[in-house]
């Protein structure tokens, strides 16, 4: 099933866009989980420490936009509910190959030859896979 399948087949059934109710959403939210964020990683332990280095990434880019927050958001609220999320948030380098057996979704991030971990808050695109395809 494709993207605008779903799409539109939500549309029809509840009148509502899903792409931007989410992002509205996701938009809305955005503040208070940053400020959570940051509280959490002044604390001591491994979710303290993986938030702190999420946010040192975020703070030390030069331009911050709404994609950048939605990014930070995306990615340590997983750290924050202590869930394991390695299997959900991928990163690739495009120049590698892309092998999604076995994935039956995932958030799917394609970054450059930049291996640093700045990349994730500027990546090349970003996709969702579903059962081993990307959307």
């Amino acid at each position: 099933m494709h993207v605008s399948t779903v799409f539109a087949e939500f549309h029809r059934i509840n009148n509502v866009n899903l792409r931007n109710q989410f992002y509205k959403e996701l938009d809305r939210h955005t503040p208070k989980l940053i400020t959570l964020f940051r509280d959490k990683a002044t604390k001591t332990g491994k979710i303290a420490e993986e938030l702190t280095k999420l946010m040192r990434i975020y703070d030390l880019q030069e331009q911050r936009d709404v994609n950048m927050r939605r990014a930070l958001v995306l990615c340590a609220l997983p750290v924050y509910l202590r869930e394991d999320a390695s299997k959900f948030l991928r990163t690739y380098n495009s120049a590698d190959g892309l092998d999604l057996t076995d994935t039956p979704l995932a958030f799917l991030t394609v970054v450059t030859d930049d291996t640093t971990d700045a990349s994730l808050f500027s990546p090349e695109s970003i996709c969702i896979v579903v059962e081993d395809k990307y959307l």
